[in-house]
């Protein structure tokens, strides 16, 4: 709460307010976010369609890009994708940005995050691809990664807390012998007309969002799973879910599956 002597003026910062008010969604938003989901399918198909060895990461940026464009979504920024992959077998943290002028290779992981808006809302769906056949290997590590996830929706109902999440996948990845299960990264969050909504004060991201927060029907929350660590590569995967009374619907249509060229 703020005064400015003399004026007779109060006032307060209501952005923890406005958020939490808007972490539930309204019924014409909610299918906004149904329509929104085929755009965000749409655009990542177009990423997997313009995969294959020898393509440089901008070539495949740009094909996104265009698809969202004539699709009416605007993409996040001039690359249209945040996320990228392994060089050589070196994750390359580059605020997780793959170098645009290195040709992509047969055998590279390449992590598909493709954010833009739409309607005013944020397209927010991630999945990993494999140039040409995977190692059974690595593609076990993404199954066991992808059935963690399934179990982290499942619990995604009205009464539930989103910090109890990480629990669950963390020990599906120690029960099947992961490697390093420590490094899995689970975020919760809200999402709508800002692409990161949480029902905390700044900065929400730190310990307060590791907390969580109680989800409530008709929110729309983005479950976002990372795991980095091990000697097989990263594996990432992102859905948006619009709660119901009985649990978690996905606004996106793609399957949950390791994607690429074969």
């Amino acid at each position: 709460m703020h005064r400015l002597d003399g004026l007779g003026f109060t006032g307060s910062d209501a952005l923890e307010t406005l958020i939490r008010s808007r972490m539930v969604k309204t019924a014409p938003e909610l299918e906004a976010f149904r329509r929104v989901g085929t755009v965000g399918d749409r655009a990542l198909a177009a990423a997997v369609e313009a995969l294959r060895p020898g393509v440089s990461w901008d070539e495949v940026q740009y094909a996104v890009a265009d698809a969202m464009v004539r699709m009416d979504a605007t993409p996040v920024d001039e690359g249209a994708m945040l996320f990228g992959g392994t060089f050589q077998g070196a994750f390359l943290p580059e605020l997780f940005r793959t170098r645009g002028d290195r040709p992509l290779d047969e055998g590279q992981i390449v992590i598909l995050e493709t954010q833009g808006v739409c309607e005013d809302i944020w397209i927010d769906i991630n999945r990993t691809a494999v140039i040409g056949e995977p190692s059974p290997e690595y593609q076990r590590l993404h199954d066991v990664l992808r059935d963690a996830f399934l179990q982290m929706v499942d619990r995604m109902r009205p009464g539930a807390f989103t910090g109890d999440l990480p629990r669950i996948a963390h020990d599906h990845l120690v029960a099947e012998g992961i490697p390093v299960p420590d490094k899995l990264l689970v975020l919760a969050h809200g999402i709508g007309h800002m692409t990161l909504e949480f029902p905390f004060a700044y900065p929400a991201q730190g310990r307060a969002g590791t907390a969580g927060f109680e989800i409530e029907k008709d929110m729309v929350i983005s479950l976002d799973c990372l795991y980095f660590g091990g000697e097989l590569g990263p594996c990432h995967m992102e859905n948006v879910y619009i709660i119901g009374d009985d649990g978690a619907e996905s606004t996106y249509a793609t399957p949950l599956e390791l994607m690429g060229p074969r």
